[in-house]
């Protein structure tokens, strides 16, 4: 035990590690050696060069596979609509750690779209969109505009028999959205939406460990984002729909993709005195899912005298995550590439920690595209593709719609048929 004591780390202490030996029956070498087979550098022959609680981690745990699963041929050529800070901070930045092959771009400032070429090495500026769909080379359109332009596009690249990932949100209302997916199906064209948030690593993770039963049956699950964040984009201004719609919309979307849709929400909504858009810069939503499992996400971008964060807490009928998601503008408190995990299933006193180190941007960009890419292959739907997120789309109108009255809404009461 002594050669134990000393390998203990800082997170996990001696005493607590060497109980934990105990228990195990007296095999700690070979729960060494397992730790040091599953993580690859743990250990350098006289200690572990990461914490304990990490290497257990790796020793008990069945694999987690977070990364997103990746097409056979990542070569199809892709042309992108827009070339604004989403696209040159997530998804160029998300395509070369992919290795994924973009052709074109083009924005409706050009100046932009050559700077975005340049610094990316992308061979093609358009003109014009016209161009864009024209082009006979590319296969996948990635839109990346505001939401009341895709549809136009949509048309115009499904017309061409171009494959499409939209920006989310589809549309702010189910009935363009709907078309846009009506588009795409008659086209017999793929369509994906970019919501990137059940692609991210933390979520990926989550998911894995309830479908191993290693958290058991889901009880409470909490989003708990407390920010500063301004909305100061031109078409965001007038917005009358702005927090829900455009942010707390990839937490419950990820929350759908985990756990299914919610048999009602009830939601209530605010905003600062003195801002100068109309939209609600603050929400409080609780979702209720079958048994028994109820979901708060709780967002605000009102925290202009705090330390900022954005949380996240799942539990189970067997055990419990916790995190800290990373958000676009990396200013949130907190450690994402960490998570807290316990399950009665390994040790019900023991608190380990998985090491998550791909970050929401730029990596969790990959999933869309990647899931795209892998339905045109397999010719199936990719994930979420436009139906699943018609379901996202009402789930945010289900929001609204209980801010509005002020009472809880059934889900059912909204969803696409």
């Amino acid at each position: 035990m002594t050669a134990l004591r000393r390998l203990a780390g800082s997170d996990m202490g001696a005493t607590a590690y060497e109980d934990w030996i105990e228990r195990g029956s007296g095999k700690a070498p070979e729960i060494l050696a397992k730790a040091a087979a599953a993580r690859p550098g743990v250990h350098n022959g006289s200690g572990f060069l990461l914490p304990v609680s990490e290497c257990l981690m790796a020793a008990v745990l069945p694999e987690i596979n977070y990364l997103p699963e990746m097409p056979a041929d990542s070569s199809r050529r892709i042309a992108i609509a827009g070339a604004g800070a989403i696209v040159t901070g997530a998804h160029l930045p998300a395509y070369a750690l992919a290795g994924f092959n973009v052709a074109g771009i083009w924005n409706r400032t050009r100046a932009r779209a050559e700077a975005a070429a340049q610094r990316f090495g992308i061979e093609r500026v358009y003109e014009n969109v016209d161009q864009l769909v024209a082009d006979d080379s590319v296969e996948i359109v990635d839109i990346a505009l505001i939401p009341d332009v895709q549809l136009e596009i949509v048309q115009a690249a499904a017309a061409a028999g171009k494959h499409i990932l939209c920006q989310k949100p589809l549309h702010e209302h189910l009935a363009p959205a709907r078309a846009i997916v009506e588009c795409c199906q008659a086209a017999g064209v793929k369509l994906n939406v970019n919501q990137q948030l059940r692609h991210d690593a933390r979520m990926r993770s989550v998911a894995a460990l309830f479908d191993k039963d290693l958290l058991g049956r889901p009880t409470r699950t909490m989003f708990d984002t407390n920010i500063d964040l301004d909305y100061d984009f031109p078409w965001l201004a007038g917005q009358q729909e702005l927090e829900i719609m455009y942010h707390s919309i990839h937490y419950l979307d990820t929350l759908r993709s985990i756990f299914g849709n919610p048999h009602r929400v009830y939601c209530t909504t605010g905003c600062l005195p003195d801002q100068q858009g109309r939209g609600e810069t603050r929400s409080t939503t609780v979702l209720d899912f079958p048994g028994g499992h109820t979901a708060l996400v709780f967002a605000s971008s009102n925290n202009r005298h705090d330390t900022q964060y954005a949380r996240f807490r799942f539990e189970g009928s067997g055990g419990t995550v916790i995190g800290d998601n990373h958000l676009f503008s990396g200013s949130a408190a907190g450690d994402p590439t960490r998570l807290i995990v316990r399950s009665d299933k390994i040790d019900p006193e023991v608190e380990f920690v998985m090491r998550v180190p791909e970050l929401r941007v730029p990596h969790s960009f990959v999933g869309p595209m990647a899931s795209l890419m892998k339905a045109i292959e397999d010719d199936c739907e990719p994930d979420p593709g436009g139906l699943d997120n018609l379901d996202t789309i009402a789930l945010v109108r289900a929001c609204y719609r209980s801010a509005e009255i002020g009472q809880a809404v059934e889900f059912e009461s909204v969803a696409t048929p």
